[in-house]
């Protein structure tokens, strides 16, 4: 019974690499200078990563007019785990120091 209580609420564990995601979203929140802002928003829901991507799998048919339903899930996916959302403030702020070491 304790056994059935741990797993009761556990999500899938995503089998999926994340690496090429985080690269391409790294990339394109410091092409548009935003690497601070999303920063802070990232830290900020690391805590909640799982109430978070449940809510942007709610929201996902008013969110598909903006991003394609593939992307969406693919978000989503990487959401559900906050050791990804830590290799993505890792990519944003790596991203976000290079032009600063060249210039």
């Amino acid at each position: 019974m304790s056994m059935f209580i741990s797993q009761a609420f556990a999500a899938p564990q995503s089998q999926r690499d994340h690496r090429a995601l985080i690269e391409t979203l790294a990339t394109r929140i410091c092409a548009r200078r935003m690497a601070a802002p999303a920063v802070l928003l990232l830290e900020s829901i690391k805590p909640l990563a799982r109430l978070t991507s449940q809510l942007l799998l709610v929201l996902s048919p008013l969110l598909s007019i903006f991003v394609a339903a593939a992307r969406m899930d693919e978000v989503i996916d990487l959401l559900q785990e906050p050791h990804n959302i830590e290799l993505l403030v890792r990519a944003i702020e790596t991203r976000a120091a290079q032009p600063a070491q060249s210039a």
